[in-house]
């Protein structure tokens, strides 16, 4: 959900990777503070208040609990944890109402007709964005069943609603902020889905970097002209060593660069000094990335490069502006569920066994169902279509492939600890990095899109050792290495092939939101009309 202008004024963001398959969701509120579950969907969404959404009781003013922990646990009706179950519940049966099967139990498998072309019917496994963008574009020409492993649709995009004495806001854990000027097709979908306007925050990408155990920031960009604090700023030799990489890189870019080529080789070469290349140069994508500053040598040059090369230029003085979604970025994924007419979305029911079927599949899900399809898209990350397809003969080929695609373990913690900030207030920027030996951690302030003094960091899987913590989530985050990026190209010969389809940020390139919206469009595009409203009105 990170850029660059080229000028002399110099954006930064770290929003830009996209991190995968989130395991869990942990809330522990603070006294004081009431973490209310999933953020809930705009209103707009929802039907208005005619929606059953929209008439479930706000939660009592106290600690809610970690019922995501222990979904089997006996809720007493009344209790805070009672209140986030019972929005989850209209949640999950909001989707299975926009589905082609009744929400009260149905023979397994059968999937009922509703498709205005055909009998085809087209099973996804996964309902991260990738997934739900397929769906969204197959509903209404055939029979689509979408089949998610864990207890929420949205994969990367999580969302927990938090209640502070200063406020509310919805926090984002995973996926946050997004680029209309990088994101076409993303922003295109927001619009169809009608999340603009006041549904949308704008957001200033400033950074500032620092060592641990210094108070001197190495970097503190621009934030806004208007807000800015006379001493702000830091730039000088960290500011002129940024604008060396980046213009090299723009130059190597427009001349070819190659996705195997290492980000050493870009940086290396420059004039700048050995500590700056170290906790500037390095640093800072190794806390994008989740890895050591030793393995950000090896990342990929041009993956780096789409995450830090702007390309519009902000006014003097100004970052560079992304944008949130103020309801949370899970909001996309239960706005891509609803209304659904011919899909079918099922929690909590990841595929157990696959298996040929004539020139279609079987599946048996986890909840006891099975299922027959004519077309299969796989909608998760690549270990774990590479786990799934092993069922299938024929596959070796496109497992081998995956196999290119490796992954680091992360937390996400969201919390009101300050001093993983800068210790000047006046240098505390939207993304704030922090370097310690070999490696670069980074941590978010959501102040400039929600004005509370809340903060989300990332971090090595393990506990979390800051104070004051709302909720964590773990998640895998995808390594930039340059067989991973190359292996992208080899997956093309493969999509389609025995009716076998592929979706992901890793199909496209760089794992971002904008490649997983064109991961699904692409998954789409051979079963659905050229001329279909949805896929014109997102390729346009």
């Amino acid at each position: 959900m990170g850029r660059f202008s080229r000028s002399s004024t110099k954006a930064f963001t770290m929003s830009g990777a996209l991190p995968t398959a989130i395991s869990e969701l942990v809330m522990v509120p603070p006294p004081g503070a009431c973490v209310r579950g999933p953020a809930p969907r705009p209103a707009a969404l929802e039907g208005g208040a005619n929606d059953p959404w929209s008439r479930v009781p706000a939660c009592p003013p106290t600690i809610c609990g970690n019922w995501y922990e222990n979904p089997g646990t006996s809720l007493s009706a009344g209790t805070p944890e009672a209140c986030a179950r019972r929005m989850s519940g209209h949640r999950q049966r909001r989707v299975r109402d926009g589905g082609t099967v009744p929400p009260s139990p149905s023979e397994p498998g059968v999937i009922r007709s509703g498709g205005e072309e055909d009998d085809v019917r087209v099973g996804i496994i996964g309902a991260g964005i990738s997934g739900l963008v397929t769906a969204w574009l197959l509903d209404g020409h055939h029979e689509v069943l979408v089949l998610e492993e864990r207890e929420r649709v949205g994969g990367n995009l999580r969302s927990v609603s938090v209640r502070l004495p200063a406020g509310e806001l919805n926090v984002d854990l995973g996926v946050h902020s997004f680029s209309r000027g990088l994101f076409p097709a993303h922003t295109r979908l927001l619009e169809l889905l009608g999340l603009v306007g006041d549904h949308v925050a704008e957001v200033p990408m400033s950074l500032t970097l620092r060592r641990a155990g210094t108070s001197d920031p190495l970097l503190v960009t621009p934030h806004s002209r208007d807000a800015d604090a006379p001493g702000r700023q830091v730039l000088g030799p960290a500011w002129e060593a940024v604008g060396a990489m980046l213009e090299r890189g723009a130059k190597w870019r427009e001349e070819g660069l190659s996705w195997g080529e290492p980000y050493a080789s870009l940086v290396e070469p420059l004039p700048v000094p050995e500590t700056i290349k170290r906790d500037v140069l390095y640093a800072w994508p190794a806390a994008l990335f989740s890895c050591s500053l030793d393995q950000m040598r090896e990342m990929s040059a041009r993956a780096v490069l789409e995450f830090y090369l702007e390309p519009a230029e902000p006014p003097p003085g100004e970052a560079v502006r992304w944008q949130n979604l103020r309801g949370g970025a899970e909001s996309l994924a239960w706005a891509l569920a609803a209304g659904a007419k011919t899909t079918d979305v099922r929690t909590n029911a990841g595929p157990e066994r696959l298996r040929r079927a004539g020139e279609g599949f079987e599946l048996d899900d986890r909840a006891g169902g099975r299922h027959r399809v004519d077309h299969l898209v796989f909608a998760t990350p690549p270990d774990i279509t590479r786990e799934l397809l092993a069922q299938l003969a024929g596959t070796e080929s496109l497992r081998e492939a995956l196999s290119a695609f490796t992954y680091a373990p992360i937390v996400v913690g969201a919390h009101t600890d300050a001093s993983w900030m800068p210790p000047r207030r006046e240098q505390w920027s939207t993304d704030n990095v922090l370097v310690t030996e070999d490696a670069a951690v980074s941590t978010r302030w959501c102040g400039p899109a929600h004005g509370l003094r809340v903060f989300t960091t990332r971090l090595p899987a393990g506990p979390l050792p800051m104070r004051g913590v709302l909720a964590q989530s773990s998640f895998r985050q995808m390594r930039p290495t340059p067989a991973a990026m190359l292996a992208r190209d080899r997956l093309t010969r493969f999509q389609g092939a025995g009716n076998v389809h592929l979706a992901g940020a890793y199909t496209q390139g760089v794992d971002s939101q904008e490649n997983a919206v064109r991961s699904g469009i692409r998954a789409a595009a051979d079963l659905v009309p050229a001329d279909s409203p949805r896929l014109t009105g997102l390729t346009a």
